[in-house]
């Protein structure tokens, strides 16, 4: 998980070409003011002049490397993809399987509603903690078992419930994704969200382009 942290916090970096592309728009723009127009090339072409000028090589390195970690951290890609594991989810509800055992007898693979939340302790803390709640376990005959009051449990670790009928209940959260049409899951990958992604990526390939012209002449 700390290399998942790390890449996370490479990811960020592909905002950074959005505002470089946002700013020499507004130069191009700025430029038709004063009658000065720019063609295509022109404008690439000054973009990955001052780039360049301003840290090389570095600037390719960083940018590629926060568009593969952006790719391999992004909730909306993993949702597109099919990865679900719970460790790296954003907060929502899902839909996961518990193993749920009644009274120490028979065990039953099951699924939850779970609920994510993450949260920092203390405001001057930078570590953020995750937690994963319980809230409804679905039968196969159509019942279920409410468990809201549940305290935060951890992944493949047995926590114990007792229900109305004061049977004992113990349950184990599994990194297994499940479904029900009874769980409306939270939609990693939304219209915003997927939106951003592909500014995101187009802004990095328009910097990325620009920089390989970088070597040319540029006339300013």
């Amino acid at each position: 998980m700390v290399f998942y942290r790390l890449l996370k916090w490479i990811s960020y970096i592909a905002y950074l070409p959005i505002l470089i592309v946002l700013y020499y728009v507004v130069k191009a723009v700025q430029g038709l003011f004063k009658k000065h127009k720019w063609t295509f090339n022109e404008w690439i072409g000054i973009i990955g002049h001052e780039l360049y000028n301003f840290a090389g090589n570095w600037t390719k390195i960083l940018i590629i490397a926060s568009m593969i970690a952006l790719l391999l951290t992004n909730p909306a890609v993993h949702q597109l993809v099919g990865i679900n594991n719970l460790r790296i989810k954003p907060e929502g509800t899902y839909c996961f399987y518990v193993e749920a055992t009644r009274n120490g007898d028979k065990t039953y693979t099951l699924p939850a509603r779970i609920r994510i939340e993450e949260d920092r302790e203390d405001e001057d803390e930078r570590r953020i903690y995750r937690y994963y709640y319980i809230e409804r376990v679905y039968f196969s005959n159509g019942g279920f078992l409410d468990t809201e009051d549940l305290d935060a449990v951890s992944i493949n670790k047995p926590t114990v419930f007792y229900d109305d009928n004061e049977n004992k209940w113990e349950f184990v959260l599994l990194n297994e994704h499940s479904y029900t049409p009874e769980i409306k899951e939270t939609n990693n990958a939304s219209w915003i969200s997927i939106t951003i992604l592909c500014i995101q990526i187009a802004s990095s390939i328009i910097v990325l382009y620009a920089l390989s012209k970088s070597k040319k002449p540029v006339d300013e």
